[in-house]
């Protein structure tokens, strides 16, 4: 299971590269400095998560359906007890939810060791598992993939789309802030 330590460090490189946006962390930096398991998904205050903006050869960048939430989002998850680093974590989750496997984590990752994009959301209720609402703190990493062909676990996921770069720079989503970023980094 991945300690807490990794998780903060990763957090404290992540905010030496952006340090404007510490304001919005409150609520992290506040259970990353207790004792709280924030990898725990029953903790009901907040965890941390893990996703994989997945990008192809031809630049077109992948959204599935997530049934419980009802939108598309980059595949993502809760970290797992198998899981050496939250890397491993968000390929994990795509290579489950999305099936793709030939996948790669992008070089800058290996250099900087950051997130592209650390994000704080609220995720409803729900009855059926016994889980009231909470914060997810979801950690986002770039992946390469070395095809399109993607294959749903369709216990989580109902459709999948490959978007076009240039129409998500448009919107506001965490997949858009994502590649903002890496076009302002100049590693897109």
């Amino acid at each position: 299971m991945i300690v807490k330590e990794d998780a903060k460090m990763l957090f404290d490189i992540y905010l030496s590269l952006f340090p404007e946006e510490k304001k919005r962390f409150s609520l992290l930096l506040e259970q990353i400095q207790s004792d709280e398991d924030i990898f725990s998904r029953k903790n009901f205050r907040g965890h941390i998560t893990a996703s994989g903006l997945v990008i192809s050869p031809e630049r077109k960048v992948l959204a599935l359906f997530h049934k419980k939430l009802q939108r598309y989002l980059q595949p993502g998850g809760h970290i797992e007890n198998e899981d050496q680093n939250l890397e491993d974590s968000a390929k994990r989750e795509v290579i489950e939810e999305a099936g793709l496997d030939d996948i790669a984590l992008h070089p800058w990752h290996k250099k900087t060791r950051s997130p592209i994009f650390i994000d704080t959301h609220s995720i409803p209720e729900n009855k059926n598992k016994q889980e009231g609402a909470h914060y997810h703190h979801d950690f986002l990493f770039i992946f390469s993939a070395q095809n399109e062909s993607v294959l749903l676990d369709q216990n989580e996921v109902s459709d999948f789309v490959w978007m076009d770069m240039d129409s998500i720079f448009e919107d506001d989503s965490n997949i858009a802030k994502a590649l903002k970023k890496m076009k302002k980094l100049e590693i897109l």
